[in-house]
């Protein structure tokens, strides 16, 4: 996965996967399992941010676990398998684990993961039916919220005061793109807020 930084506040803005035969994807993932050799993590999940650098490839962070803010059925639909069932794979059929490709997805369907920012001081979780504009998104495909609806929310400054995430999910980059600028319209305009100009 990549990930970009918003302009607007230190919170992820999104994450894309990179194609597993793109070459700087192919570093990161060489690099990324020399990391997981070193702290000896040779059975179950790892949970790895690596940045790719003038230098190469550094690590960030890396733990033995699975990675958070996930939806099995997303990445079962868009990369062939998902961080859940390659570790049930690995305890319950580890012959057929083991003929895996050493990267085991492929891009079926191109996903961006973008984290929701709300741009100004206060705020509250959108009700289902406020939600429903991002509903309509042509590539909309989930959305995760953070609190129920009409809970208050501060201005997005990071991961822990995001509202949540949405995926978006198309063959065509040119949609996901207009999806993305209409969501972060959205959100300008007012999503967080008890009216929504649309």
């Amino acid at each position: 996965m990549t990930n970009t930084s918003s302009t607007r506040s230190a919170a992820t803005d999104g994450t894309a996967p990179q194609s597993p035969d793109d070459p700087d994807a192919q570093r990161i993932a060489q690099y990324t399992h020399q990391v997981l050799d070193a702290l000896e993590i040779r059975n179950g999940a790892g949970r790895s941010e690596v940045m790719l650098t003038s230098r190469g490839p550094v690590l960030v962070e890396c733990a033995a676990r699975l990675g958070g803010g996930q939806v099995p059925e997303i990445n079962l639909r868009c990369l062939g398998t998902s961080q859940v069932d390659l570790p049930a794979l690995a305890a319950v059929e580890p012959d057929e684990f083991h003929r895996l490709p050493e990267t085991a997805y492929r891009l079926l369907e191109r996903p961006r993961h973008v984290s929701l920012i709300n741009p100004r001081d206060g705020g509250l979780v959108p009700s289902h039916e406020a939600m429903a504009v991002v509903r309509e998104l042509p590539s909309y495909a989930h959305t995760v919220m953070a609190h129920p609806e009409g809970h208050p929310l501060p201005r997005t400054i990071d991961v822990v005061t995001s509202p949540g995430f949405v995926y978006l999910v198309s063959d065509d980059p040119d949609q996901i793109a207009a999806d993305y600028a209409r969501l972060r319209q959205l959100e300008q305009d007012g999503l967080y807020s008890r009216v929504l100009v649309r």
